[in-house]
């Protein structure tokens, strides 16, 4: 690129249009991008999913252990008025 050339450049002139190999890795990259947003998505929705999943398996362990805890849960909602029929 000749100074000429660089000055043009600088003193407002259009810029040329990109090639179709800066194009298409420009939208590559977008796409890269959003697929990885989407994979983070999904990794947190599927990790929610499998932490709620142990957290009802503990608390089945932990009423096969001590039932009486299943009752008391029962009462205390009894109390603060749920109706569970």
């Amino acid at each position: 690129m000749s100074g000429s050339d660089a000055s043009d450049c600088r003193a407002g002139s259009p810029t040329p249009p990109l090639s179709v190999a800066q194009t298409s890795a420009a939208g590559s990259a977008d796409l890269a991008l959003h697929q990885r947003q989407i994979a983070r998505s999904v990794r947190l929705h599927a990790l929610g999913w499998l932490v709620a999943a142990n957290l009802v398996g503990l608390w089945l362990a932990v009423l096969l252990l001590w039932p009486q805890l299943g009752d008391a849960l029962a009462r205390s909602a009894t109390a603060a008025g749920c109706r569970c029929t």
